[in-house]
């Protein structure tokens, strides 16, 4: 079991301090340093698999309640390793052809997923299905395990995130932080990350 101390500010824009909302903009998440004011347990197994333990339980209720409806935008990620340490910098701040991912969780089980496509450039969009499981609070995005929510108060939600694979078939986590979009906000995401990336040309 490994226990991670993150203590500091919440975020901290590169250019000043700021409200994790903008109405007018979507966000550059390079812009933010952030660091996590909540202490939480890790448990990596012989596979390399990792688990929050020691998080209080989402009941599905709650899920519905807090998180279903609403847009949630990506702030910053931070880098876990299985040492229970992190990295202070945006993991994807000086990644080239891996980008965060934004949420609008639309309904009980679709959620669409806004990112960037470098390689053409291009901002889009995925619908996908989703489920819940609140007896480990981890969001399953078909059949993948996307995110574990391990701290949600008002408009922040931090999760532990599954980030990819290493060459060395190392599996990659993260600890996120997400904000809740205002609606205006979401308007945004939607005009402006607008290719749907099922129906693109490139796939």
């Amino acid at each position: 079991m490994k226990k991670l101390h993150l203590w500091g500010i919440l975020a901290l824009l590169a250019f000043g301090l700021a409200s994790c909302t903008d109405d007018n903009e979507v966000d550059d998440p390079n812009r933010y340093f952030v660091i996590c004011p909540y202490t939480f347990n890790f448990h990596f197994d012989e596979y390399g698999n990792c688990e929050a333990s020691g998080i209080t339980p989402l009941t599905a209720e709650e899920f519905a309640r807090s998180v279903v409806g609403a847009g949630w935008k990506h702030i910053v990620t931070h880098r876990l390793y299985s040492d229970g340490t992190t990295d202070s910098e945006n993991f994807y701040e000086e990644m080239v052809g891996m980008n965060p991912t934004s949420y609008y969780y639309k309904d009980d089980h679709t959620c669409i997923l806004y990112f960037l496509v470098d390689a053409v450039p291009a901002a889009c969009y995925a619908v996908r299905d989703y489920q819940y499981e609140e007896d480990s609070n981890w969001i399953f995005v078909g059949e993948q395990k996307e995110a574990q929510i391990i701290e949600l108060e008002g408009d922040d939600m931090w999760v532990l995130q599954t980030l990819g694979v290493t060459s060395d078939d190392e599996k990659i986590y993260g600890l996120s932080y997400y904000c809740r979009m205002t609606d205006q906000e979401l308007k945004t995401y939607q005009e402006t990350y607008n290719i749907d990336y099922g129906q693109a040309w490139w796939n």
